[in-house]
């Protein structure tokens, strides 16, 4: 799927919410509404707002990035960002921890079935039982597991930069 084919509110909630998360940069946001002024000729003003707000002010842009899209993520977005929370953990950018508190943020700031949310419950269960025994190894390929089913949910939301 080419980047075309995502409309702009479910990329706007990718990059929102992947802002929050901290699993994207906001130069990442800038370029994509950069790239889309330079190829559309009609698009929002909202674009032109994203495309001026500085990289650093990641309040601004998720603010900005609202008027593109709604509060509440479509499940395409939420498999796309456990996709790069995937990514993320595989390519060694982030530690099972690391990995495990951004599943926890994504739980309790996302609006999720209830039992995809539950299936985050019991990992963080899992972790909590682990921090207590020392056994993370269970807890990793369990993790590994989980979130290998997303891979690749994320690549037709990253721009050709990788994100």
């Amino acid at each position: 799927m080419s980047l075309d084919q995502i409309g702009h509110a479910d990329r706007a909630a990718f990059y929102r919410t992947s802002l929050f998360l901290g699993l994207v940069r906001g130069d990442a946001v800038v370029r994509w509404a950069d790239r889309t002024l330079a190829h559309n000729s009609d698009v929002l003003p909202a674009f032109i707002e994203i495309a001026t707000i500085p990289a650093e002010d990641l309040t601004a842009l998720r603010l900005a990035l609202l008027g593109l899209c709604n509060e509440q993520e479509s499940a395409r977005v939420i498999g796309a960002v456990f996709g790069l929370i995937n990514r993320h953990l595989v390519s060694g950018q982030r530690s099972a921890v690391d990995t495990i508190t951004v599943l926890m943020q994504a739980r309790r700031s996302m609006r999720l079935e209830p039992a995809l949310s539950d299936e985050l419950r019991q990992i963080e269960l899992a972790f909590w039982r682990s921090e207590r025994t020392g056994d993370t190894g269970s807890l990793e390929a369990r993790l590994h597991t989980w979130l290998g089913h997303y891979r690749g949910t994320e690549e037709p939301f990253l721009d050709e930069a990788g994100s």
